[in-house]
């Protein structure tokens, strides 16, 4: 009995030495570094805000490509020459008239020079306020927004691929002030513009008509031959229509149809909008789930595959600066994952993670994916701050499947394609949930 009493003070003595000792290194090393780190942003907050003009400018653009140089998941650059690219833009931002010009004209620019989705830069409330309303600039990521009709129904989204950018309209809502105004999925932007008026806001766009055929090229072309791809310089169409709006769309969708079928529409790979997805799943019967991500922008896509795969499935590699790693499926709680029917709605406002969910169910035959090839936006791209308050987005990591598939610049082309008309748009018909409802019927047993 003494030596074990002799063995427990034991452990208590060396317990507490070594409290003791992590507190002594606190206090000593770790809380000094921090006030230090404090201290140094402290003084170069100062420094910043003693400089105008031309200095002011450059300290900004230098910490915007500072950023990019430190945390850029791909040091090699892809094959760009960053060190000249950083070079030559630097001599622009030192011409930038202002501020807004800074952040439009020279850092969003030469964001736009990466191969990759997710460079990109935030300018804070005061440079933004300099935007002009008559300036018509395209927006430059998809859209989000709580009015159920942002932009009268009619969401712009870029389509990266190679060197190309364009601006398209990914979706359009059916029975929308857009798709009474004609406007089709898949037309690219050319000019538009969002301005006050009296029932709310005037959207006034010009857009090029492109064919089915046509838009499968653009949204389908690789990434490494985009260069070969001719967009058309075809007819045109310019439109014009006013949008109000009152209500608010839910986080999460849910609907329920004739012969059991469950929608569920999301916006946002979030915890709380997942619970709620979750829990529609778990009331889902044997009809099947239809789960609509043409307008969910991503997050974390684990937070869907958990609830629809069983634990320990390995589903998509990682590749950042320190190295590679392998995600895996993990149990949601007590309950089974569901494992009825599944279609999957897609476009070209699918991204990140909703992309990437997508692609894992499809590989696995887990889903059935209906509607238009995904985005090709797939990086892990936190922001980082910048001296006057703006931020920089930077991607830190990249997305593979396991069987080596990448997504970047590609997306994931539907098992079954589908593109609205005009015709069903203004009718209100919502196409590919149509297509959905039909491959869910035709899947289910004879019996039920």
């Amino acid at each position: 009995m003494r030596w074990l009493l002799r063995i427990l003070s034991g452990c208590v003595a060396a317990a507490a030495l070594l409290f003791a000792g992590l507190v002594a290194y606190f206090f000593l090393v770790v809380g000094p570094r921090q006030e230090a780190a404090r201290q140094d942003a402290k003084y170069a907050a100062e420094a910043f805000g003693r400089l105008t003009g031309v200095e002011r400018r450059l300290a900004i653009y230098d910490a915007f490509a500072a950023q990019i140089s430190a945390h850029y998941y791909d040091q090699s650059f892809g094959g760009l020459d960053w060190p000249k690219l950083r070079r030559h833009w630097r001599l622009k931002a030192a011409k930038s008239a202002d501020d807004w010009h800074l952040y439009w004209d020279v850092m969003a620019q030469l964001a736009q020079r990466f191969p990759v989705s997710h460079v990109g830069v935030e300018m804070p409330i005061a440079a933004a306020r300099r935007a002009k309303a008559d300036e018509g600039v395209p927006t430059q990521s998809p859209v989000s927004s709580p009015c159920p009709e942002p932009d009268g129904g009619m969401f712009l989204t870029p389509i990266r691929r190679g060197k190309g950018v364009g601006i398209e309209v990914g979706e359009v809502i059916p029975g929308s002030a857009a798709a009474h105004a004609g406007v089709a999925p898949g037309w690219l932007v050319l000019e538009y513009a969002n301005k006050p008026a009296l029932s709310g806001r005037r959207i006034t766009a010009t857009l090029l008509r492109l064919t089915p055929d046509q838009i499968g090229k653009w949204e389908g072309s690789g990434r490494d031959n985009l260069r070969t791809l001719a967009l058309p310089d075809g007819p045109k169409s310019k439109v014009a229509f006013d949008v109000g709006c009152s209500r608010t769309r839910p986080a999460v969708e849910v609907r329920s149809f004739a012969g059991g079928v469950r929608y569920i529409r999301f916006d946002k790979f979030e915890v709380e909008p997942v619970r709620k997805v979750a829990e529609a799943l778990r009331q889902a019967g044997p009809a099947g789930v239809v789960i609509d991500l043409r307008f969910n922008s991503g997050g974390f896509p684990m937070l869907l595959l958990n609830l629809l795969l069983p634990p320990g499935r390995p589903v998509y590699r990682t590749v950042d600066a320190s190295g590679r790693g392998v995600f895996k499926t993990d149990a949601d709680g007590d309950a089974a994952p569901y494992a009825g029917p599944l279609a999957i709605l897609t476009g070209p406002a699918s991204a990140s993670a909703a992309e990437v969910s997508t692609a894992v169910l499809k590989r696995l035959g887990r889903a059935i994916v209906i509607g238009r090839r995904t985005n090709g936006s797939v990086l892990g791209a936190p922001t980082f701050p910048l001296p006057d308050g703006g931020r920089v987005q930077v991607p830190v990591q990249e997305v593979i499947m396991l069987d080596g598939t990448r997504l970047e610049g590609a997306g994931v082309a539907p098992n079954l394609a589908v593109l609205a008309s005009s015709a069903d748009l203004r009718a209100g018909r919502d196409t590919a949930l149509f297509e959905a409802l039909r491959a869910l019927n035709r899947s289910r047993p004879p019996t039920q």
